[in-house]
């Protein structure tokens, strides 16, 4: 229910350029990146139509000629691909990435420290202890890191499925985990042989074995289990980073940056096709969804289930009708949804978190410039002024009137991460970020307020508390369907229509990063306080809990426990 293997198509564009390859070459550069990202007033003689939104210098990424298309590089034909990613010379630095001055990319001292006392005193040491329904967040970590050290972790071979990744290496993150909690050599140990291990593991390198268009003419537009397993992979490494020798960072760094930078190159190379010179800040070129030749071309258009199977199949209309995000209770309709909001979805946002994250701990610009401008850009072109998304285009499907909101919490979740890590070395732009620019009903218009991160986090959450009270559009009945089982915001759902309730919890994966929004009542309405969301705690009632690829986690399944971590 939290994941969609399925994928849209976007094509793909070319254009080499050069980057900085030494050590002090790319911390200069991402100090320059950071500098550029905030609001300047060097940068004020630029012309606003040239612009996006209010951090100018997003527009200005490439002005110092030294990697305006990095992530263009080394795209080519190869042996497995119609067309592939091969790493470039010089990408590799010979020496390791710089640490943070204390604490890790993922955790501060401080934070460290809160995480320790709160594994002896609670809440979140056993079930129940928060209030019925509540896990045991720290005992499920000791479990897995338990398993980790008796079992090892699940290998991924050349046959393995690629929704294995999904899971894959859950357990040697909790051993990481408990490795810092406890301060546990051996338990750290034992994870950065895994970490080796996987670092040589041909299976998971992906220009060796993904491509940018497949053998039979696929473009994928995203790689979400691949994008989810990068991501836990760098948070295992970040967390026992401090005890490798230099020799072994550089050897797993460069595993993780060759794989982030082909996640770079798949996101760039296909957003080049409505924005081809978007790398070096031109937004008034455009073609296809960004520079439609019809109506038909403009907006969104889907067939439906109409017979109420949970299905879409030759018994429901053929006509493929307008898609809007919403229904209001007095019958008006939210946004209609443009061909362009579909670009920006939850199999790139995962996609981006994890080659943003191998930014921040690798220091590198490029990687960190790509995922800022990709939130950037989807909060101007698939955010809608209301706090309404793109994704709302997957309302319905399954039989979850709130799906396409799940598949938008993927995009407020892996933004926030982002910005979190980002604001935790210091940079706060994507948290102060904002923009009034969009196209086709994304412009904040009037008196419209400009887009961000936490005004998409707060529509988000005023659903989830039934201040907005939305419901999904159903564009083939003559009278819409207005009851709470239809609301987008509804916290039990029913699976492809199984008597069996869940609990829709989706929202758990932004409580880690509640700190960087204060004026959203995030944790208030995660933790259900009865002063913020007067609602049953999630579980209460022994119904299973939905929150993404493995329970009581955030989206991603990325970091190992989101109620212990809150702040």
């Amino acid at each position: 229910m939290g994941a969609d293997p399925t994928h849209r198509p976007s094509q793909p564009a070319a254009g080499p350029a050069r980057m900085p390859s030494s050590p002090s070459l790319r911390r200069a550069a991402l100090s320059l990146l950071c500098t550029l990202l905030l609001p300047h007033g060097a940068l004020a003689e630029a012309p606003a139509s040239d612009l996006l939104g209010s951090a100018k210098a997003i527009s200005r990424l490439a002005d110092a000629d030294t990697w305006p298309r990095a992530t263009l590089q080394g795209i080519g034909p190869v042996p497995h691909c119609l067309l592939g990613y091969t790493p470039p010379a010089g990408l590799d630095p010979t020496d390791a990435a710089p640490q943070p001055a204390s604490g890790g990319v993922f955790y501060s001292l401080e934070e460290l420290s809160r995480w320790r006392e709160r594994v002896v005193i609670g809440p979140f040491v056993t079930a129940d202890d928060f209030m019925p329904g509540s896990p045991a967040d720290w005992g499920r970590v000791s479990v897995h890191a338990n398993a980790f050290m008796s079992i090892g972790e699940v290998s991924f071979t050349a046959g393995s499925d690629a929704r294995e990744l999904g899971t894959l290496g859950i357990q040697a993150r909790d051993a990481a985990f408990s490795a810092l909690i406890r301060d546990d050599a051996k338990a750290r140990s034992a994870v950065v042989a895994y970490l080796l291990e996987q670092a040589d593991n041909p299976a998971l390198d992906l220009p060796s074995t993904e491509c940018l268009k497949y053998p039979d003419g696929r473009v994928l537009d995203g790689l979400f289990f691949h994008g989810a397993w990068l991501l836990r992979y760098i948070v295992s490494y970040d967390y026992v980073r401090a005890a490798l020798a230099p020799k072994q960072r550089v050897r797993i760094e460069r595993f993780i940056r060759h794989n982030a930078y082909f996640l770079a190159v798949m996101s760039d190379k296909g957003l080049a096709d409505v924005f081809p010179l978007r790398l070096s800040g031109n937004y008034q070129a455009r073609r296809g969804a960004a520079k439609p030749a019809s109506e038909s071309e403009t907006w969104w258009t889907k067939r439906y289930d109409t017979t109420g199977d949970c299905r879409v199949d030759a018994s429901d209309e053929v006509a493929a009708l307008p898609v809007y995000a919403y229904v209001r209770a007095d019958g008006s309709l939210g946004p209609r949804l443009s061909v362009l909001s579909q670009y920006y979805n939850n199999r790139r946002s995962i996609a981006t978190a994890a080659f943003g994250a191998a930014g921040v701990l690798l220091a590198d610009p490029v990687l960190v410039g790509s995922a800022k401008r990709y939130f950037m850009e989807w909060l101007a072109y698939s955010v809608y002024p209301d706090g309404s998304l793109g994704e709302y285009a997957r309302n319905g499907d399954y039989c979850i009137p709130g799906q396409g909101a799940i598949y938008g919490s993927a995009d407020l979740q892996g933004a926030a991460l982002l910005a979190s890590l980002l604001a935790r070395q210091g940079d706060r732009s994507l948290v102060e970020f904002s923009t009034r620019e969009g196209l086709f009903g994304s412009e904040s218009r009037g008196n419209a307020a400009p887009k961000s991160i936490a005004l998409a986090i707060n529509t988000y959450i005023e659903l989830i508390r039934g201040r907005r009270v939305w419901f999904f559009h159903q564009p083939w009945r003559a009278r819409q369907d207005l009851s709470a089982a239809n609301a987008i915001g509804s916290r039990e759902v029913h699976y492809m229509g199984s008597p069996q309730a869940m609990d829709e919890y989706h929202e758990l994966g932004l409580l880690p990063h509640a700190g960087l929004f204060p004026a959203v009542p995030i944790a208030g309405t995660v933790l259900r306080d009865r002063q913020v969301f007067d609602a049953r705690f999630p579980g209460a009632t022994g119904h299973p809990v939905a929150t993404g690829y493995g329970n009581w986690s955030d989206y991603f399944n990325a970091l190992p426990a989101a109620l212990l971590l809150r702040p």
